[in-house]
């Protein structure tokens, strides 16, 4: 079957009504439920009522206003965050696949997996109930990264990753890592080794000291100052944890392993999955360079957050044959997920 308009049409269909479905149901959670939900429930309140934080975003405050200005009412407000960042989530699964050139069939078989990876992933909450700024903003970069690495294409990538800063200023972390995206996969993965090798031993730190010094930016106290307390104490999950060091470094490295093992020869399979790899590492580097201050994880989710591609990848890297008992597999996995997000992560019968 080719994939024509019509079929396009159906895919589109299906996903934005499940993305608004999903939006809704996320809406009507309590506001207990998300660390920072209330405080943003708090923060558009605030805003509605002429109070607003100066250290917001640009692009976060226009929102708001623009949320306010249709319906000034916090529910709708976590509609329309969840909806945007799943939105766009998914716009950048489907440009990416797209270089498959599957057929209806194919595509809806990923399209099914994607969301069910998506809803199982804690960062996907995280995404639109704590860090919604961080997660509207990491959308964009997604989509900025795909312009630059696979499309080459250096005014998309200015202006969604301007949009992405303009949610969340830690997209700037991203800048000085930018000069390693025309790597070769093979020497860019060199560099990601080396630099986070170098990130236990307190390398990194000591670079960025250096910089810092000499440049007189002051980076560095910046970031070590972070969240400090009245009692000079930092914050949490400061400087090198080891979990989240295993955790970052295994998804890349499990995919690139895997294609070498499953795949010869080149096909659109391989090629993604290296482009999502490049992407990944891009990612990470900000955590391995920066992660030495008080929550660390706050640059490491800027790739964990993308870690449902990756494991999209490494599914497709084992070419199932789409015969009866793998789409039903597929199918109760993908209400499963649906019945994960509903009733574990958004706990919406247990009030």
């Amino acid at each position: 079957m080719q994939f024509g308009k019509q079929n396009h049409f159906l895919i589109f269909l299906f996903s934005y009504f499940l993305i608004f479905i999903v939006s809704l149901v996320a809406a009507l959670r309590d506001f207990s439920i998300g660390k920072d939900t209330y405080t943003y429930v708090r923060i558009f309140n605030n805003f509605v009522e002429g109070h607003w934080l100066q250290r917001l975003e640009p692009g976060f405050l226009f929102l708001l206003l623009m949320v306010e200005f249709i319906y000034s009412d916090p529910r709708f407000f976590l509609f329309i965050v969840t909806f945007l960042i799943t939105v766009f989530y998914f716009i950048f699964f489907y440009k990416s696949t797209r270089a498959l050139n599957l057929n209806f069939n194919q595509q809806f078989c990923y399209l099914i997996l994607f969301f069910s990876l998506l809803f199982f992933s804690s960062w996907y909450f995280n995404a639109f109930s704590n860090g919604i700024r961080q997660g509207l903003s990491l959308v964009l970069l997604y989509l900025g990264l795909y312009s630059l690495v696979a499309l080459k294409s250096k005014t998309n990538f200015l202006i969604l990753y301007l949009f992405s800063a303009s949610f969340h200023y830690s997209s700037i972390a991203i800048l000085p890592f930018l000069l390693f995206y025309a790597l070769p996969l093979t020497y860019l993965l060199i560099v990601w080794v080396v630099i986070a090798i170098l990130y236990p031993l307190g390398v990194n730190e000591l670079i960025v000291t250096a910089m810092s010094d000499l440049s007189g930016v002051g980076v560095y106290d910046f970031i070590k100052n972070y969240s400090l307390d009245s009692a000079g104490e930092s914050g949490d999950y400061s400087g090198f944890n080891l979990s989240f060091f295993l955790y970052t470094v295994f998804w890349p490295l499990f995919l690139f392993f895997i294609q070498k093992l499953r795949m010869s020869g080149e096909n659109e399979v391989l090629r993604l999955g290296q482009l999502l790899i490049k992407i990944y590492i891009l990612l990470s580097l900000p955590y391995f360079v920066f992660g030495f201050g008080p929550y660390s994880n706050r640059f490491a989710v800027m790739a964990w957050f993308f870690i449902p591609m990756i494991q999209l990848l490494i599914f497709a890297s084992f070419r199932f044959k789409l015969n009866f008992p793998f789409l039903i597999s597929l199918i109760f996995l993908f209400f499963f997920s649906l019945i994960f997000l509903v009733t574990y992560r958004l706990e919406l019968f247990s009030h």
